[in-house]
């Protein structure tokens, strides 16, 4: 459930969360950003990128709690039903703003979903 993973989740993680996907489609309410890494010879460098720019954006709540966690599914795939699902991937750190200072937080970056039924 989104609740457990906001205690004891970490990035990198892997992790299979339930709920129902509420697509984010204001991106002036949502200003998160992630690292994407990039690889010269043997340098690497991160820059900070828009998630709306990679992703779907979804918020994944809770119903005994009504606690959310982000997930993030790709642009290239089939958006995600408003269902109940089984999301299962990978907890990635995601900034809340363009600043190294910032509080970060966790999404969950979509690999597989399943219904339940």
């Amino acid at each position: 459930m989104p609740s457990s993973a906001k205690r004891h989740a970490q990035a990198g993680d892997s992790a299979i969360i339930t709920g129902i996907p509420r697509l984010i489609d204001a991106k002036t309410k949502f200003n998160g950003f992630i690292m994407v890494p990039i690889i010269t010879n043997n340098v690497t460098t991160f820059i900070m990128v828009h998630i709306f720019e990679q992703y779907d954006v979804y918020t994944l709540r809770d119903s005994e709690s009504s606690k959310e966690v982000l997930i993030a599914h790709s642009k290239r795939a089939k958006k995600l039903p408003e269902q109940m699902l089984k999301c299962g991937g990978v907890l990635k750190e995601l900034k809340a703003e363009n600043n190294k200072n910032s509080k970060s937080d966790l999404f969950l970056e979509t690999l597989y979903y399943s219904d339940i039924t």
